[in-house]
């Protein structure tokens, strides 16, 4: 189960992105043998190659979407402490203020 929890997660988050990039590595090399009239199962060694590849695709595209989803955070954060006045300190509404008073009728 430890093994199974370093493989196909980051924290919480499913390495989604890199087992549908090796899925697709395996699927092109069975698109592959069947675009040469072959059987699935020929050239076998393929389907690992192919979905090793598909697994480092899918890693450098999951570490570039979270790059530039940091950069993004960045980018945000810096503007909002460099302009202040434009985000101003809004007080959270309580229930009480929200709700009308409600009585039953029974």
């Amino acid at each position: 189960m430890e093994l199974y929890k370093k493989l196909f997660f980051r924290g919480d988050d499913l390495k989604s992105a890199e087992l549908t990039f090796a899925a697709l590595g395996g699927t092109i090399v069975a698109l592959l043998n069947m675009a040469a009239k072959r059987p699935l199962y020929a050239q076998v060694y393929r389907y690992p190659v192919g979905m090793l590849f598909g697994y480092g695709a899918g890693s450098i595209f999951h570490e570039y979407n979270y790059r530039r989803l940091l950069t993004k955070e960045a980018i945000i954060w810096d503007y909002v402490e460099k302009h202040p006045e434009h985000f101003p300190d809004v007080k959270p509404k309580k229930y009480k203020d929200i709700l009308d008073v409600w009585h039953p009728i029974r």
